[in-house]
């Protein structure tokens, strides 16, 4: 007797006017489904169940980057569903390579999926092929659609035209024709005090000064505004971006993302240029190029002064936190008799440091790390220890894994609750009150919470149902640290620090002691392993740290003790117990 199928129900429709639509696309899915499941259930009794609908709304099936894809996939890897059922292929995906990882994703949890359009059997090789055929003719479709598209916007730009967007300060677009913009006068006039005030200052940190004291707001678009949502005020980068505007000279940039590329191997629709636009400038030429003038001498300037700075930048800041107090270490550099010094040291007045050192010399630290990954890691049998401990660990894992989860349901629970009460007091408000806007407000910032909750209950559901393979963790490690080795030397002291954080987790110091954790992967930078390399202990231990802790895990209340990397040869000589670090 086969077992009855839990299914999940996989709903999607590409764009929001879609979703809008009562009684549309989503709604006529989720009937058919239903009507379907019960079908199968007269013809064969007891075949399924829909256990879950996974509901996506405006988003494209051409990548699998998508909320309620990735919760389905979680679902299919912890047994909750075997049945993937959607109402055609090309609602579930649009690219070959993303389909044939979803086959072998299905097979390798022993679930399926079924399409109510295309009912091949896909155990046979003739149903492979018709699949594929079908996906392929899928993506054909995506990508042509695409350049049509493309190749339609970009006839419009060149004819000066706007292609959707909202309309910039000093423009509003015109009331009949959405591809014109006309000029706004009122906020015309803004425009060319801000142009005209940044000539004055020479600087867009006094610009921004003025005009925010003037009460001056850049534009909001008319639905944000519809939302009640308030005028902001200007920002380095809005400025910026509004004086490098050409907009305001009554050109129009086509393709600007790819201004920085070789144009002779773009198609042509793909390739950069400047052309007149369908609307007057407001902003005389001879001024826009003044301050254009003025902001690359600026530009100019800040690339000096940062590569003065060099010297300056820490390797191992927002890195590093002390033993002791479980505190960050923070750069400081200080010029003395012999130059620049630089230190890692306690936030706060020295005095009110209880801890056994106050700073610790920056490059005798960095120079340490360093050493240790360019030298010590590749000693034979190194990393297999390290493989041999991540192993021990994996196993040790489920159960700080499940309440975790937990909590992060319960939250979830608990911001349903409040959005519910939120909605039934805004239904009680009454439009354009201060109260409604702040409704509004709290309902965003509770929908992003959600959001942000649903990705990482995924990440922390992944972790739980074994996906980390300590094979594939120390290739990874080993990769970014060649990748290290390679760079470190060649390349300016921001791009060192960023090829250090690939690599490194945290770091925890005490004087004469240095522990350092490796980043499990490259995306995950919070998961960490740690190596203990003490005086009397020769076994690696890992631990898989789901967030930095603000304080080391023995003094947070864990059971585990936090291993170290013993590097005290390297620090004898410059840490003492009550002295400064020198």
């Amino acid at each position: 007797m086969n077992k009855q199928h839990k299914i999940g129900a996989y709903i999607r429709v590409s764009t929001d006017k879609q979703v809008q639509v009562f009684e549309g696309s989503l709604d006529t899915q989720k009937y058919r489904m239903v009507e379907f499941v019960k079908n199968r259930n007269k013809e064969l009794s007891k075949w399924g169940e829909i256990v879950e609908f996974y509901v996506e709304e405006g988003l494209s099936a051409g990548t699998d980057k998508r909320p309620q894809y990735q919760r389905m996939m979680a679902d299919v890897r912890s047994g909750k569903i075997n049945l993937v059922l959607v109402h055609d292929i090309s609602r579930l995906n649009r690219s070959t390579h993303d389909f044939q990882v979803l086959l072998k994703e299905l097979e390798r949890y022993g679930a399926s999926y079924l399409s109510m359009k295309e009912q091949f059997d896909t155990s046979t090789p003739a149903g492979r092929l018709m699949m594929n055929m079908v996906v392929n003719m899928a993506q054909f479709e995506r990508e042509q659609t695409s350049e049509r598209v493309s190749i339609n916007c970009h006839s419009r730009a060149v004819r000066g035209l706007v292609n959707g967007a909202r309309s910039i300060l000093g423009y509003d677009r015109h009331p009949e024709k959405n591809s014109l913009l006309v000029v706004n006068e009122e906020e015309a006039k803004d425009v060319r005090l801000i142009f005209e005030t940044f000539l004055e200052q020479g600087s867009i940190a006094k610009t921004l000064k003025v005009i925010n004291s003037l009460r001056m707001s850049p534009k909001i678009a008319v639905s944000e505004a519809q939302k009640g949502i308030e005028k902001s005020q200007w920002s380095h980068t809005s400025l910026k971006l509004t004086l490098g505007n050409i907009a305001y000279v009554g050109l129009k940039e086509v393709n600007k993302k790819n201004k920085n590329q070789e144009q002779d191997f773009l198609k042509p629709w793909q390739r950069y240029q400047v052309v007149k636009a369908s609307w007057p400038g407001i902003v005389p030429k001879r001024i826009f190029d003044e301050v254009q003038k003025v902001l690359e001498e600026n530009m100019l300037l800040e690339r000096r002064r940062m590569s003065a700075a060099e010297f300056r930048v820490f390797l191992l800041s927002q890195r590093l936190y002390c033993k002791e107090c479980g505190g960050r270490l923070h750069g400081h550099s200080a010029h003395g008799r012999d130059g620049v010094y630089r230190h890692y040291t306690h936030s706060g007045k020295m005095k009110d440091i209880k801890c056994s050192f106050k700073r610790v010399r920056a490059d005798k630290l960095e120079e340490v790390v360093i050493k240790y990954l360019s030298t010590t890691i590749w000693q034979a049998g190194y990393l297999d220890k390290i493989e041999m401990a991540l192993v021990k660990s994996i196993k040790e894992e489920p159960q700080i894994l499940k309440e975790r989860s937990d909590n992060i349901q319960k939250t979830l629970a608990d911001i349903d609750s409040e959005i519910s009460a939120t909605f039934r007091m805004q239904a009680k408000l009454q439009e354009g009150t201060e109260a409604l806007k702040l409704a509004v407000k709290h309902l965003e910032e509770l929908a992003e919470k959600r959001n942000d909750l649903n990705f990482l209950l995924l990440d922390v559901k992944a972790q739980e149902e074994g996906l980390l393979d300590a094979k594939e963790v120390v290739h990874g490690i080993k990769e970014r640290i060649s990748e290290f080795k390679k760079g470190f030397s060649k390349t300016a002291p921001a791009v060192q620090r960023r090829l250090l954080r690939k690599v490194i987790g945290n770091l925890t110091y005490t004087p004469g002691r240095l522990e350092i954790e490796f980043n499990l992967s490259e995306a995950r930078a919070d998961n960490v392993i740690s190596i203990n390399r003490g005086k009397n202990k020769k076994t690696e231990q890992i631990l898989d740290m789901s967030r930095p802790p603000a304080l080391p895990p023995r003094a947070a209340g864990s059971d585990l003790s936090l291993p170290f990397v013993n590097l005290r040869d390297g620090l004898n000589g410059w840490g003492g117990r009550t002295r400064t670090c020198e």
